[in-house]
């Protein structure tokens, strides 16, 4: 129905797919070199399908019930695997049987064992009385396994240690990895298809450091693995090309496999998958987003906001990035066409000189072309005329400069920027906004935020922002246009 135009892929539901298995393993044919809808001609029996393999682990798994468990523990079905001789068996249920004749011969458990013989006796009488000892279970080689535990060992201090012992995120990495060296196991038997594991949130109860070693290991091995996560120290890792974002958006949730992202070149990629560590990463699970060029709008941006315009950026779902510099492109085709389900507004510097005069503007909006180019109904572009910084030190935020200035330790340099403060604001009304003076005071901020690093000054200047009184107009209009939708 796609094919001849009947339907568009994007407007199907759940309830519109259905399934065929094709194939057959026939090594002649590459199914690189099929398409997706063409006939191969081969077909497999629904009961070849019991040879194919799927795992699926749960998050916040009870990984010490699962091992307990017989019936679906991943060591049992490993053992299972192994071949063991019928001399093997023989010998471990000899040891059993060896093994429960001492025990039972205890004094302690023998008289235990002949109270519990004449209680029964006593409440079923001498026609159903049954003779009673104690001992470890069947000696057969089933019961063995199924009594069978992982032991854990330290080179100091631990030894044939329950895993009972572990934290919840070492015991899901051990059930995990048993699960894997089960699925390789089970590669190498005849008779045995392909398998497929499936792993919901990985990252539950583990610190970021086993984390990347944990998505390390599945990406090495030789199975397709599929994942859901909310971890940014896991998407951070892994490629883009193997990533699939849902996002939630009212009643309607989308999907799109960044793969398909036709906007994004080679290099686009690569330049992603460099920049995209576990801070940049959150543009993936946010609703909303404002890409800002490095730290100090980072810091200041979001407390600003709350401060001036009433806005909590994190209870509308607004995560605040940087890209630590001006490349904002690959992001904005990350992004392109809405195909995330994701409105981004772009806050950067136009980086133009100070107008002094009228007949010096230029219009912000020239600036850039590149990135205006790229806009569409969910990337904007909203830029200041000159710096985050400069536009921040506007004369009318002199008291929470002045403090911030202050606070680091520049005392000098903070009594001079109040003089000057004093000084603009004595202007006459004619010539707000242009006087050289004004001018003079942005470039002592400026050359202050420079000397002690913008991010600090940003910092110093967060734990004054109820001083502020000015918040500039673009960043204003980018938050606004997030929020109208």
């Amino acid at each position: 129905m796609i094919a001849n135009g009947e339907r568009v892929a994007e407007d199907l539901q759940l309830e519109d797919y259905g399934w065929e298995i094709c194939g057959g393993g026939n090594p002649k044919v590459d199914l690189k070199d099929l398409e997706w809808d063409e006939d191969t001609g081969e077909s497999i029996r629904f009961s070849d399908l019991q040879y194919f393999q799927v795992v699926s682990l749960h998050a916040l798994r009870d990984v010490e019930q699962d091992l307990r468990n017989g019936r679906i523990s991943p060591l049992v079905k490993l053992l299972e695997t192994k071949k063991v001789t019928a001399e093997e068996q023989n010998e471990f249920i000899r040891l059993l049987v060896a093994a429960n004749a001492a025990i039972a011969s205890a004094d302690s458990l023998g008289q235990t064992a002949k109270g519990i013989e004449k209680a029964l006796r006593e409440v079923t009488g001498p026609s159903y009385g049954i003779s009673t000892s104690i001992g470890v279970g069947d000696p057969t080689y089933e019961s063995i396994l199924r009594s069978l535990k992982i032991l854990l060992s330290e080179e100091e201090g631990l030894a044939n240690a329950d895993p009972s012992k572990n934290g919840l995120g070492l015991n899901n990495v051990l059930y995990i990895a048993i699960w894997l060296e089960y699925l390789r196991a089970r590669t190498k038997r005849a008779g045995s298809a392909g398998q497929i594991i499936l792993i919901e949130e990985p990252e539950a109860h583990l610190h970021p450091q086993l984390q990347l070693s944990l998505v390390s290991a599945l990406s090495q091995i030789a199975m397709q693995t599929i994942l859901t996560t909310h971890s940014t120290h896991i998407t951070a890792r892994l490629p883009l090309s193997s990533q699939v974002v849902m996002t939630r958006k009212g009643g309607e949730i989308t999907s799109h496999a960044i793969s398909r992202n036709a906007a994004l070149s080679p290099e686009d990629r690569r330049d992603l998958e460099r920049y995209l560590d576990a801070t940049k990463s959150t543009l993936l699970f946010a609703r909303k987003i404002i890409l800002v060029e490095g730290a100090a709008e980072l810091i200041l941006l979001p407390c600003l906001v709350r401060e001036m315009m009433e806005i909590d950026l994190e209870k509308h779902g607004i995560s605040v990035i940087p890209v630590n510099g001006r490349h904002f492109a690959p992001f904005m085709k990350l992004l392109e066409g809405g195909k995330l389900g994701k409105r981004c507004a772009v806050v950067g510097d136009a980086d133009l000189p100070p107008a002094i005069d009228e007949e010096e503007d230029q219009d912000v909006s020239e600036t850039r072309a590149d990135l205006k180019a790229l806009e569409g109904s969910a990337v904007k572009v909203f830029f200041g005329r000159t710096t985050f910084e400069r536009e921040l030190a506007d004369v009318h935020n002199a008291k929470m400069l002045v403090a911030a200035t202050k606070e680091s330790g520049l005392k000098v340099a903070s009594e001079k920027l109040a003089s000057l403060a004093t000084k603009v604001k004595a202007l006459p009304e004619e010539d707000a906004g242009r006087h050289p003076l004004e001018e003079e005071f942005r470039d002592k901020v400026l050359r202050v935020a420079i000397r002690i690093g913008k991010a600090r000054f940003a910092q110093l200047c967060a734990a004054h922002i109820n001083q502020a009184v000015l918040i500039p107009d673009y960043i204003s209009d980018a938050v606004d246009w997030l929020i109208e939708e």
